[in-house]
């Protein structure tokens, strides 16, 4: 799909990934490599990496995090979310469905997510805005240019482009051509990561990337595992190939009360990331904000238990501990709430 972002993401428009493919006679191969579903273009960003950027969140992601705050961009493929409080019952998506995946119930729908395509013809018959589609595949020419509107705010502010999740890297082949493609036009590239894709993923990535914006969480590798449905040692291990490659590295650790807000797991990263000072640049300890609302949309339960915001005074005691521990050799700051799992 093609359309040019205009301030919002055009979540009403009906596209489905399988007939696109199908039409143009394009193999799983070429598709991987000639577009990417996209859940949200986030433009004039000054969160994501240096100066302004434009923010490209790629959907789909490996993990399985508790505390998720972008349920939208787990799955790899397009997803129709539902609003009830916007649903006005007048059942015209469920006549006009395609795929028998809806029904009606009182003056409200039922989703049969089994039978459901994503093919948006629902979205286009709703008046009242209730339902929407997540993720619309974008090719390589049509995001370039999304992203090449506002080299002038790069130039003059030191930003550029960040590619986001999900897990970015995971569209790799991909990655590598849009993010090769904004290099030769000398714009800045910032890749958001939580590494736990095998090393090769990442290296084929790196004459392209400028910046690695590092999301590293949990350092016991029962609680990550538990939490995020993986072992930390490939992300570690991923973090020392990268330090080894002289990479510039930001490393992102968003501040999750229950998960990563103790002493010892702040202590313990201190210390690990302190022989890596000269090649990462920067350590944020972001002050997390959950985004359970968004999940029964998806028809999705929230499995975590509520999560109270982290208060400022221990955000700060905790950065102040990892300064200590670093020795001052990496800046930490402090930052938040956005939304940063």
């Amino acid at each position: 799909m093609g359309e040019l972002f205009t301030g919002e993401y055009p979540a009403r428009t009906a596209v489905c990934e399988s007939d696109t493919r199908s039409r143009s006679g394009m193999t799983d191969a070429d598709e991987r490599l000639s577009r990417a579903v996209v859940f949200r273009v986030q433009k004039f960003s000054t969160a994501n990496g240096p100066g302004i950027r434009t923010v490209i969140f790629l959907k789909g992601c490996p993990l399985s995090c508790r505390w998720c705050p972008y349920p939208e961009g787990i799955s790899y493929r397009p997803e129709l979310l539902y609003y009830p409080d916007r649903c006005i019952g007048c059942h015209d998506c469920v006549e006009i469905c395609p795929n028998a995946a809806l029904s009606p119930v009182e003056d409200h729908i039922a989703i049969h997510r089994h039978f459901c395509q994503a093919c948006g013809t629902c979205v286009l018959s709703c008046p009242s805005g209730a339902l929407e589609i997540a993720g619309h595949p974008y090719s390589l020419d049509a995001l370039l240019e999304i992203i090449t509107q506002d080299r002038t705010f790069y130039q003059y502010s030191g930003g550029g482009v960040t590619f986001a999740g999900g897990e970015a890297a995971s569209h790799s082949g991909f990655l590598r051509r849009l993010a090769g493609a904004c290099k030769e036009l000398a714009i800045h590239t910032a890749l958001e990561t939580c590494l736990i894709h095998e090393w090769s993923t990442y290296q084929v990535l790196m004459p392209h990337i400028d910046l690695w914006i590092v999301n590293l969480r949990i350092m016991e590798t029962r609680l990550h595992k538990i939490g995020t449905g993986y072992g930390v040692w490939a992300v570690l291990e991923n973090v020392r190939m990268l330090a080894s490659s002289r990479a510039n590295i930001w490393i992102r650790t968003p501040i999750i009360p229950g998960w990563t807000d103790s002493e010892s797991n702040i202590r313990a990263m201190a210390e690990f990331l302190r022989d890596y000072a000269g090649v990462i640049h920067r350590w944020e300890l972001n002050a997390f904000s959950d985004n359970r609302r968004l999940y029964p949309t998806l028809g999705q339960v929230y499995v975590s238990e509520s999560l109270p915001a982290v208060h400022p005074d221990r955000l700060n005691a905790l950065a102040d501990l990892a300064r200590r521990v670093c020795g001052g050799q990496i800046p930490v700051v402090t930052s938040g709430p956005t939304l940063v799992g």
